[in-house]
């Protein structure tokens, strides 16, 4: 007769009251077997999670129990605990409790371990105890020590878990005085104690756990905790000692402690040290906060490993320990951002000394295998003010890295409140524009194109978008932002849709009059950007062969098939591409030739002096003379007056857009203006 592998494990979990689990750490997913439920008491669908089950322990295991599974998380170090549990149905149970590491490689993923419910036998040895009734056996059955002494202080029991302990064996400790156990001045204190019960039978300490300090056999003390209970039996009263050694606990306690205040890798304060320090600091002191982060650190763990990278790290934190010295304060964040704090009571000139950590930290470092590494580095500034929080610093000297960062590789940057303004403001700005494109609060305006009779014939789509205050926000402060953020997206997906519905109704009026939609680098780069401005127009109805869409210079340095691609299957539909601000961007003649472009609008910089200026007019000359040879259509943008207008005529300019002819307005005043038959259309709501 055989017997399967699974029920001959689950025999052995019901039978021994033994229940595993398993705790992945990638996923956070914790994993119970059926017999751990039942030790729980909970139900079999029971869902378990790490903080879940902590509350399961008894108050005074609670702390030891997290403790010993953080340090397993975090060193891979395995423990084995007993302790107390109130279970789901309100039981009270002892369990044996132990966890160990998997390892795949050299990466820790999980944690594993067994649970054992030693409710009985712990009953059963506290029976023992107070009838007097225990046996060596069962003694050393007892994942703790315990030590049994008479009336007069001398050891009558000792179990196996003593021994491991206070390092004795049982035959050269029994009949011995207890303070053979403790060092002094413990040892006095616990013969005026027996000294006294003697002579008032009251025995003070009986019932109440406590920790004190133990002797070993080779003369080390020890943490310990120490419970005392009282025993009658036939040669009188007596005590029994339940003893757990705490030397474990206190390094794991240590352990979490040094790695919660100190950088794993480089031994230097962490940021909480960084705050604790800058709390405790005299503010009668001025002192300087430095942030310091290296530029494009992940090149070198891509290049090679992060072996490699944390030697680099490990080398700067040295170079920081020696500058710092005994007056100042060196710390490391994640990943590559170090502090400096430094204290100007020790030096002389500030700018001086951090042109000197700047030199200093960027001379090349050596790694393994004789690789040398030239770093880069960003720095931001702050020092302290007068009655101000010196944890404010941190804030300060993150504001002035990230427009030291902003700058380019190896720049210093001093914190200024106008820094902190600006940064806040674009952050309003950002929030503000959030809620606005989720109201559809913004506008598109129509500025007016005409041809070379000065006939309105399209117009520009433009963006506007009205303030808190009723006033209009400039389109130059918010459309960096939305493209820096991400807001680009549905902001482009606004203004499409506005676009198609005027495109729409005022082609009812004007088969042929078109509009010009202007599109980010970041939308034209989608995966989807074609289709969906297809749906968004054929959903109104609008006629795409009337659509124009500017874009600029820079998009053209861009993935050259991507954007070739777009432009053809966009120019499938009739859509027509113009390059936007020409002659301001990074112009690459070639890539414009070899794209199938309709248009080139000539900025207005170029526009606006070329009858005053030279050079200016030669190179719009010359722009119309190319655009004309390679039959591009021409628009000159910032048209402000008739003789602009005649002299760009002249040229061979073929659209012209400018507030000669009108600014941006509108689209109710625009068709009242600029389109024909005004009543027979019905106008979009703004």
């Amino acid at each position: 007769m055989s017997i399967s592998y699974e029920k001959l494990m689950t025999s052995i979990e019901e039978t021994a009251l033994i229940g595993g689990w398993w705790y992945d750490i990638a996923s956070d997913n914790l994993e119970w077997t059926s017999a751990l439920r039942a030790i729980y008491e909970v139900e079999q669908d029971y869902e378990p999670r790490i903080e879940s089950a902590i509350t399961f322990y008894n108050e005074a295991y609670a702390e030891q129990i997290k403790d010993a599974l953080q340090l397993t998380v975090t060193t891979g170090k395995a423990y084995k605990i007993k302790a107390s549990i109130t279970t789901a149905k309100g039981n009270v149970k002892w369990v044996f409790a132990s966890g160990m590491a998997n390892y795949e490689g050299n990466r820790l993923t999980a944690t594993y371990g067994v649970f054992q419910d030693i409710t009985a036998d712990v009953i059963r040895a506290e029976n023992l105890i107070k009838t007097n009734d225990i046996t060596q056996i069962t003694l050393d059955s007892l994942v703790e020590g315990v030590v049994v002494i008479n009336a007069a202080g001398k050891i009558t029991k000792f179990n196996q878990a003593s021994e491991n302990i206070f390092k004795y064996h049982r035959r050269d400790i029994i009949g011995k005085p207890i303070e053979i156990l403790m060092p002094e001045p413990h040892r006095n204190h616990h013969q005026a104690y027996l000294a006294n019960y003697h002579e008032t039978k009251v025995a003070n300490i009986v019932g109440i756990g406590r920790e004190v300090i133990g002797l070993k056999s080779d003369g080390t003390s020890f943490p310990m905790h120490i419970s005392i209970n009282s025993i009658d039996g036939p040669s009188g009263q007596g005590f029994v000692g339940t003893i757990r050694d705490l030397t474990e606990e206190k390094q794991i306690k240590t352990q979490l402690d040094r790695l919660s205040h100190y950088d794993n890798l480089t031994g230097l304060p962490n940021r909480v040290s960084l705050i604790n320090y800058l709390q405790k600091a005299d503010s009668t002191k001025v002192i300087t906060l430095i942030a310091i982060n290296l530029h494009d650190f992940k090149k070198i763990n891509l290049a090679y490993d992060f072996a490699e990278g944390d030697v680099v790290l490990k080398a700067l934190a040295q170079r920081l320990t020696d500058f710092t010295g005994l007056h100042h304060f060196a710390a490391k964040d994640i990943a590559d951002r170090f502090w400096l704090v430094i204290d100007h009571s020790y030096i002389k000139d500030l700018e001086n000394c951090i042109i000197e950590l700047m030199s200093f930290l960027k001379q090349a470092i050596n790694g393994d295998k004789n690789r040398r590494h030239h770093i880069s580095i960003c720095m931001g500034v702050a020092s302290s003010q007068n009655n101000d929080m010196l944890s404010n610093l941190i804030t300060r000297a993150e504001t002035a890295l990230f427009s030291a960062k902003q700058k380019g590789i190896n720049e210093i940057c001093y914190f200024e409140n106008l820094l902190a303004e600006q940064i806040i403001s674009k952050y309003q700005i950002e929030t503000d524009l959030r809620v606005a494109l989720g109201e559809q609060a913004l506008e598109c305006w129509l500025q007016p194109k005409v041809n070379q009779d000065f006939k309105t014939i399209a117009a520009e789509v433009l963006v506007r978008w009205k303030g808190k205050d009723g006033q209009y926000i400039p389109p130059d402060e918010f459309i960096h932002i939305a493209e820096k953020t991400g807001l680009i997206m549905p902001l482009g997906a606004y203004v499409a849709n506005k676009t198609a519905q005027m495109l729409a109704q005022i082609n009812k009026l004007k088969p042929d009059f078109t509009l010009a939609m202007n599109v980010s680098p970041i939308q034209f780069l989608q995966a989807n950007f074609a289709p969906k401005l297809v749906a968004c127009f054929d959903s109104h109805q609008a006629n795409l062969a009337n659509l124009t869409i500017e874009i600029t210079e820079t998009l053209l340095i861009g993935d050259v098939k991507i954007v070739t691609d777009t432009i053809n299957e966009l120019g499938r539909y009739g859509i027509r591409i113009s390059i936007d601000d020409f002659g301001t961007g990074h112009s690459n003649l070639k890539r414009i030739i070899d794209m199938p472009i309709f248009e080139l609008k000539i900025d207005k910089q170029f526009v606006n002096n070329c009858l005053i200026d030279k050079k200016s007019e030669h190179l719009l000359s010359a722009i119309v003379s190319m655009s004309k040879v390679m039959d591009y259509s021409i628009v000159a943008e910032g048209v402000e007056s008739l003789e602009i207008a005649k002299h760009c005529i002249n040229l061979g300019v073929d659209i012209l857009q400018g507030y000669y002819f009108g600014k941006a307005e509108p689209y109710r005043s625009f068709v009242k203006k600029h389109v024909e038959n005004v009543h027979a259309v019905e106008l979009v709501s703004q």
